[in-house]
């Protein structure tokens, strides 16, 4: 009996042989990390369009990419974009969850200590938190400090910094919200 294998599991095996995360797959072609791992799941269709958009990521027709008999090709063969996504992959490893909750847990310490009663950036935060567990990043902070129950009590003030969120205790919310974005800088940079 011949195994059919399903375009779902073509991107599953193409992400093991080039040693990527959903998360980059997503990058590659524009969606987000969550469509991938819906996709992976089987909660989510491939729309003809993605389909081609995957297929090409890996340098293939997407007839080609779904054939499990058709080999992935040599890194080498890839386009730039790809290769240069598997080469940070390699470089920053395989990403690892906290599943010790320590990110969450030093960052519940900095809230206590109240290092957000002065207008504070997701970088800043996770610079004083030391972690030392691979994978983490203040991203993970910000995304931490959005959700509830932090959402609660710390809140992002209206102007951004470059792209970055500036966090602030709610207590203070309306005090440094009022500030001109010269004036926050100065704030940010003590």
């Amino acid at each position: 009996m011949i195994k059919k294998t399903t375009f779902y599991e073509r991107i599953r095996q193409a992400l093991d042989y080039y040693k990527i995360e959903p998360s980059d797959l997503a990058l590659l072609i524009g969606a987000s990390s969550s469509n991938i791992n819906a996709m992976l799941n089987g909660k989510a269709g491939v729309a003809y369009e993605k389909m081609i958009a995957i297929s090409k990521v890996f340098g293939l027709q997407y007839y080609e990419f779904g054939n499990p008999k058709v080999e992935f090709l040599d890194y080498n063969l890839l386009g730039q974009k790809t290769r240069e996504v598997i080469a940070k992959r390699r470089e920053n490893g395989k990403y690892k969850r906290d599943l010790t909750n320590n990110l969450s847990k030093k960052l519940d310490v900095l809230i206590d200590k109240r290092n957000f009663d002065i207008p504070i950036l997701a970088s800043q935060a996770f610079a004083k938190m030391k972690v030392t567990t691979v994978g983490n990043k203040s991203t993970e902070v910000t995304n931490l400090l959005r959700k509830s129950p932090r959402n609660k009590v710390i809140y992002a003030l209206d102007i951004k910094m470059g792209n970055s969120l500036v966090f602030i205790h709610k207590d203070f919310y309306e005090t440094y919200n009022k500030m001109k974005e010269e004036e926050l800088k100065k704030v940010l940079k003590k």
